[in-house]
């Protein structure tokens, strides 16, 4: 189960509470199926930090592939400007031409660096946006949950006096 959705069975949880009456709006909520759904939700948390770093990964893994390329690139290069070397004209023009192609073996390195640290950036951002959402969520069900807890304790207090 994602953490949305265990969130959002939270939420139902505190949403089908049953008011107290004359206690001020408070509820009291299944305590232990909350405790479950928080238990639960601990338990996800791993699997998005193994996501980030899967991503991570990736970028490792396409910037290694991106280097093998240019390297590659850059042999193939160097063999065909090897081959153009039979007169001063050949060689002016395969010296041209391999310049051009590192240039554009350069370039293209630094759009595909520059693309997978973006990607990576946004999706790491993403991820840390959705858990600083989802502690926030957790922390604000807390609040809620010791507050109905707190609640449902006074009015026990106040019936056990009457």
């Amino acid at each position: 189960m994602t953490t949305e959705q265990i969130f959002d069975l939270m939420e139902e949880t505190l949403d089908k509470a049953v008011t107290v009456p004359f206690s001020g709006g408070k509820s009291v909520v299944n305590v232990e199926k909350l405790r479950d759904l928080m238990t639960e939700l601990r338990m996800s948390m791993p699997q998005e930090f193994n996501q980030a770093r899967s991503i991570v990964a990736d970028r490792n893994s396409i910037l290694s592939s991106a280097k093998k390329e240019a390297e590659l690139t850059v042999r193939v290069a160097e063999e065909k400007a090897q081959q153009l070397i039979s007169e001063s004209e050949i060689v002016k023009q395969a010296q041209a031409r391999a310049n051009e192609i590192m240039t554009q073996t350069r370039n293209q390195v630094k759009e595909i660096r520059s693309s997978t640290n973006d990607y990576v950036e946004n999706v790491l951002k993403n991820v840390d946006e959705s858990l600083v959402a989802a502690i926030n969520d957790v922390r604000h069900t807390r609040q809620t949950y010791k507050n109905a807890v707190a609640a449902s304790e006074a009015a026990r207090k106040n019936e056990n006096k009457s």
